[in-house]
């Protein structure tokens, strides 16, 4: 959600360079308060946004909180941030396009795989030469960093943001066929194996034959906002759930023929 608003936000906001832009991005979700400062302040490159957001911050009172503790470095907040900003600057039509494409996918002229790699191809793969030798300030790669985000989080963004916005500006433009066509299409499409995944189907089917529900991207988007809205605050134990509760009590009730 803090993305999506980020970018409406810069999309309406007039930019003289996309330098400009990362820094103000970087500055709405707070990379510029002390505590980053502290952590970056030897770094050239972040002392050059951090004067841009100085001298432009007055103009931009958003604040947007990004959770940016136990990330693996080529997935820092950082990197995402500033590939939301380069798509900003980058004039191409992408959702309509986007659109063209999920339309022929629901109407199943393309099928799984060949929509997987569509998507792919048709996600930007924005670099920068900082990020292409940093994962973010400070935190050099040994080796060449292709893009600022990868193959799998292409994917990721597909299941979790593209589709449902999709769904969300087009509804009411559905037919009752048109409808069914799309809810047919994510319901078979396939989720993306990842650790977060992993995680949710141990958490809600140990070892059991059930885990295999989540490898469908509907189901594990389910399964994200059950995680979300429950077991974040029942993270240690499943105990005293309102959730697992619900369940259990609907479990046990008695089948009616």
């Amino acid at each position: 959600k803090a993305f999506l608003t980020l970018y409406d936000y810069l999309s309406a906001s007039p930019f003289e360079s996309s330098e400009q832009v990362i820094a103000v991005a970087l500055g709405i979700c707070g990379f510029f308060s002390p505590p980053h400062a502290e952590r970056y302040s030897n770094d050239r490159t972040y002392r050059h946004f951090s004067e841009i957001w100085t001298k432009n911050s007055h103009a931009h009172p958003l604040q947007l909180d990004i959770n940016a503790h136990q990330c693996r470095p080529f997935n820092h907040p950082i990197r995402r941030l500033v590939a939301l900003a380069l798509l900003v600057c980058d004039r191409t039509p992408y959702f309509s396009s986007l659109d063209s494409l999920l339309a022929a996918a629901v109407d199943d002229r393309m099928n799984d795989s060949k929509l997987k790699r569509a998507l792919l191809a048709h996600t930007p793969q924005y670099t920068h030469p900082y990020w292409e030798q940093h994962y973010t300030f400070g935190n050099r790669s040994k080796e060449n960093l292709h893009g600022l985000i990868g193959d799998r989080l292409k994917q990721l963004i597909s299941i979790n943001t593209l589709f449902p916005l999709h769904f969300h500006l087009h509804r009411s433009e559905f037919s009752d066929s048109d409808l069914n066509k799309w809810l047919s299409f994510y319901e078979a499409y396939n989720s993306v194996d990842s650790g977060k995944s992993r995680y949710l189907s141990h958490r809600f089917f140990g070892e059991t034959s059930r885990s295999a529900l989540l490898d469908k991207a509907i189901m594990e988007q389910g399964a994200q906002q059950v995680h979300k809205d429950f077991c974040v605050h029942y993270e240690a134990s499943c105990e005293g759930c309102p959730f697992s509760e619900r369940v259990t009590e609907r479990l046990s009730r008695p089948q009616r023929d």
